[in-house]
């Protein structure tokens, strides 16, 4: 039985789903297993959520004028309802992208600090 998933049609700045892309097929290879952009959308979402929740000031992304992307991505049920929960603070289309941007950080830094 396929697992269900929740969409949600976002702009996302020029080049950030293509950093999705390319983050998944590496981190895919350090799991030795397959990740899906599904799974990284829903990570990203539960990260910047967590921290949120700890206190966390964050600064939500502004789309460039003009250098968006229209897409439709997927979520896990979860995820989504999280996202959902910041619906008056800032624009799904931010949410989603600064979700992305911290969460494609955090996986660069722990890249760059393991021996």
């Amino acid at each position: 039985m396929a697992q269900s998933q929740v969409q949600v049609n976002v702009t996302l700045p020029t080049g950030l789903h293509d950093q999705v892309k390319q983050a998944v097929l590496e981190r895919g290879a350090r799991a030795g297993r397959p990740i899906t952009v599904r799974e990284f959308y829903s990570d990203a979402v539960r990260s910047l959520t967590r921290r949120i929740d700890a206190g966390e000031d964050i600064i939500f992304s502004a789309h460039p004028p003009g250098g968006v992307k229209q897409l439709a991505i997927r979520l896990e049920p979860d995820a989504g309802a999280l996202v959902q929960r910041f619906r008056t603070v800032t624009t799904l289309s931010s949410f989603i992208s600064t979700a992305v941007r911290h969460y494609l950080q955090e996986d660069n830094e722990c890249r760059t600090t393991r021996p």
